[in-house]
């Protein structure tokens, strides 16, 4: 596969039971290397190790600055997925394989995270093509609701969000190879 600007930005400081909860605790960690940057305004999926060979945990963030920003995720809570919203910071993500940007909002202030978090929250995954309801089809179905209700310059198409799919899971599969985290931009952007 050919990484179109991939940044390989560090050694992965990771741990197999660093699979994100509603209760991680995300304390800092050493890099072995420059820290992980993503681009301001940008709308990333990152994928997480979760010590599961080949399998991963997905979420959405929001860049806010080269390095912070806000986090959407499913996560599941006994026997129910619940959404979550946190602050996040790529430096001290544990666990953090790949971030792929799949797109760039107009602003990143409260008004615009709300209207974002509002969209997402109203995210529909089809289980028929996207299989079971999980952390992975919830942030496909989030990515045709944000390129649909225009939040995003990509066209609310199931074979390029498909595409993101195959793109973000390669991503992270290098990732773990080369045991470095990624950062990337989505060839179905245009960005």
């Amino acid at each position: 596969m050919t990484l179109r600007s991939a940044i390989i930005v560090s050694p992965q400081p990771s741990s197999a039971a660093s699979k994100p909860s509603a209760t991680s605790d995300t304390r800092s960690k050493p890099w072995l290397g420059p820290a992980p940057r993503v681009e301001t305004k940008g709308l990333y999926v990152f994928l997480w190790d979760t010590g599961a060979k080949g399998k991963f945990h997905w979420g959405l963030f929001i860049a806010r600055s080269e390095s912070s920003g806000v986090h959407f995720h499913q996560v599941l809570d006994d026997s129910r997925w619940l959404l979550v919203k946190a602050k996040e910071d790529v430096v001290t993500s544990e666990g953090l394989l790949a971030a792929l940007k799949v797109g760039e909002l107009e602003d990143t202030n409260d008004e615009w995270i709300k209207a974002v978090e509002y969209c997402v929250r109203s995210a529909r995954v089809d289980v028929k093509s996207l299989g079971d309801f999980g952390c992975r089809s919830w942030v496909l179905g989030a990515i045709y609701e944000l390129a649909n209700g225009g939040f995003i310059w990509l066209d609310p198409d199931w074979y390029k969000i498909r595409h993101i799919e195959v793109e973000a899971t390669r991503l992270a599969l290098d990732a773990v190879a080369v045991d470095m985290q990624i950062v990337s931009q989505s060839q179905m952007t245009g960005l």
